[in-house]
C-alpha cells in the first residue's frame, strides 16, 4: 500500500487514507461478485446475462459515475441468492 505522508506530523493524510479504504472496499466488492458468478449465480446487466468482461466494465464505469444499481434476488424462502441484477439508473439533480 502507498500512503501519503503529511510533512507536519509524518502520519498518513486522511484524504489518502479514505481513498485507500474506498479502493480496498471496491476491490473486495469485485472479488465477492466474481465469487458469486463463479459459484453459478447468474449476474445480469440491463437484462442480459453478463460475462466476466461485461461485469468488470460495468463496475469500472459505475465506480466513477454511479450509473448502476444492484438488486440481489433471493429464492421464495429468502434462504438462497438466485441471481444479481444491475440496472442502469438516471439520477436527476
Amino acid at each position: 500500500m502507498i500512503y501519503g505522508i503529511n510533512s507536519y506530523n509524518e502520519k498518513p493524510d486522511n484524504t489518502v487514507r479514505q481513498g485507500i479504504n474506498l479502493y480496498i472496499s471496491q476491490e473486495a466488492y469485485v472479488k465477492k461478485l466474481l465469487r458469486y458468478k463463479n459459484s453459478g449465480i447468474p449476474i445480469y446487466i440491463d437484462g442480459k446475462k453478463s460475462s466476466t468482461h461485461d461485469l468488470m466494465h460495468m463496475l469500472k464505469v459505475s465506480e466513477y459515475s454511479r450509473e448502476y444499481m444492484g438488486d440481489y434476488i433471493a429464492d421464495k424462502n429468502l434462504e438462497n441468492l438466485e441471481e444479481i441484477r444491475f440496472e442502469k439508473i438516471k439520477i436527476k439533480i
